[in-house]
């Protein structure tokens, strides 16, 4: 897999840099930003704003490029796919297109390990419409207590949302069981699928749930593009959260019409390049194979691991016992986690430090502030010694 790494250029700008915060965001291969440049080169419009042969030819690149993302998730047959900003956007149109079916005294679960973006849109929507939001709370080895929904069973369940997996330790979540869950409630299944879609092959068809949130530049893809995953169907039941041009139909009177489908939640101009980019991020990974990513992150995880477990004064952070082999948390009996990234920042590690955009998740895992390691494509052998030989030596800092 060294080879893989040449496929980044910013290593050419930076070839001293060790990079593992692959959680926080992936770096685009040269062919991903081609993919960009050639859309823009030779078409360089948005779709749906001209009848020109441009315009029809963005028609045409939109339309291929949605499915290739939907066939990349096995999701061309059951789903549609909304393109936003990124899995924030996404999960913020979502429950925002559920409000008005949720009522006041019914119940949302979440999760303990949710991100900001993943918690923070249903804390607005149960306290604007009266609702109640329950937490599947964490046990001491990092997995979820789902225990504590067979105490539910009587509630008016409307929503079930979780993280696949966690941003700040790797625990994978039972999604089967959840959507064991959803069904008997007769619940709603969101899944913010940001963390997996770079290292598992998901086959969102297979999963089942009501809906999926992602971010492109999590899987080797452009900023500025995501997506929500939504079951056919359910589009004409959901109202937009942003308005604007493209997206309706008559806005004449007092009450406008919608546009069908997915086009009532892409109001304004696109960038279609982005979209292509993303699709070739896709291909990118295919070329590669999820078998040969999946050996990879193990040989990476079992490694780092085995070295922190030999060290003295750090200590790894629960992430139960389904962790993925991407995400390990960490910290020093002595150094503060910003401390630390500041010292393996002078020694070109880039990682991440403090809450991870999770405080509620951090919180439980009974600490203030961590330290994250992430890794994938953009590391090669050499990284991953070189990052062993640091964790030795930093291991030797004490108390003064």
């Amino acid at each position: 897999m060294d080879n893989v790494k040449s496929n980044f250029k910013v290593f050419e700008n930076s070839p001293n840099l060790h990079y593992f915060d692959h959680s926080a965001t992936t770096f685009m291969p040269r062919r991903v930003m081609d993919a960009w440049i050639q859309y823009h080169e030779t078409i360089g419009v948005s779709s749906n704003r001209t009848g020109g042969f441009l315009g029809e030819k963005a028609n045409i690149s939109l339309k291929d490029g949605r499915k290739q993302i939907l066939d990349f998730f096995s999701a061309s047959e059951a789903y549609d796919l909304v393109f936003t900003k990124n899995a924030t956007e996404a999960l913020n149109v979502i429950s925002n297109g559920l409000r008005n079916t949720i009522e006041s005294g019914d119940v949302v679960i979440v999760t303990e390990l949710e991100h900001h973006s993943a918690l923070l849109p249903w804390m607005k929507l149960v306290k604007e419409v009266g609702a109640i939001l329950v937490k599947i709370p964490l046990t001491e080895s990092g997995d979820l207590d789902y225990r504590v929904l067979d105490d539910m069973t009587h509630l008016p369940v409307k929503v079930i949302a979780s993280t696949y997996i966690s941003n700040v330790t790797g625990v994978t979540v039972d999604v089967e069981l959840l959507k064991k869950y959803s069904d008997r409630f007769d619940a709603k299944l969101i899944l913010d699928i940001s963390q997996a879609v770079a290292s598992k092959k998901l086959d969102l068809s297979k999963l089942n749930a009501d809906a999926y949130a992602l971010s492109a530049h999590k899987m080797y893809g452009p900023k500025n593009i995501g997506g929500l995953f939504i079951k056919k169907g359910m589009t004409q039941q959901m109202e937009p959260l942003i308005l604007g041009g493209g997206m309706v139909w008559n806005a004449y009177g007092s009450t406008p019409t919608w546009a069908d489908g997915v086009q009532r939640f892409e109001a304004g101009t696109f960038d279609i390049g982005l979209i292509l980019a993303w699709s070739e991020a896709c291909r990118f990974i295919e070329d590669i194979t999820f078998d040969r990513i999946r050996m990879h992150n193990k040989c990476f995880y079992e490694m780092i691991r085995s070295k922190i477990e030999a060290l003295n004064n750090f200590e790894m952070i629960p992430s139960g016992e389904s962790s993925c082999e991407t995400i390990l948390a960490i910290k020093h009996k002595y150094m503060h986690s910003h401390d630390l990234e500041q010292a393996f920042s002078e020694q070109s590690i880039i990682l991440r430090s403090g809450h991870m955009c999770s405080q509620p998740t951090v919180n439980a895992l009974g600490v203030s502030s961590l330290v994250r390691l992430s890794w994938g494509l953009c590391n090669d052998q050499y990284n991953l010694e070189y990052l062993l030989k640091t964790l030795e030596a930093l291991d030797k800092e004490e108390n003064k």
